[in-house]
């Protein structure tokens, strides 16, 4: 079982998370609702597995600012310890970067 987590700061996301994780097998950060939401803090303090979503207001999520830095954030996530990241491939945000961002690519899954 997954439960996301909507929470307006990093510091109730995780305690949230940890009331979740009692119950659940995953829990999903919804960072499109956590103002200013510490990433590295997230993943170095879960306490079970973790999934990273940061949803764009067209995708039906709350975040509005630019796209390139969803996703750098996300990259940021997958880099940092998530389990798991969502994105919404339809939108084709997500492309072949140019050689100076490959290296900073998250491996691909599969």
């Amino acid at each position: 079982m997954c439960i996301a987590i909507r929470e307006s700061s990093t510091e109730a996301a995780l305690a949230a998370a940890r009331r979740a994780c009692a119950w659940a097998d995953l829990v999903e950060f919804r960072a499109d609702y956590i103002a200013g939401f510490d990433v590295k803090r997230l993943f170095r303090e879960k306490p079970c597995p973790a999934l990273f979503t940061l949803r764009a207001r067209q995708e039906g999520g709350d975040y509005t600012g630019p796209e390139r830095d969803r996703i750098a954030s996300i990259i940021e996530a997958a880099h940092a310890g998530a389990d798991f990241v969502d994105v919404e491939f339809h939108d084709g945000s997500v492309r072949r970067r140019d050689s100076e961002d490959r290296d900073a690519r998250a491996p691909p899954c599969g």
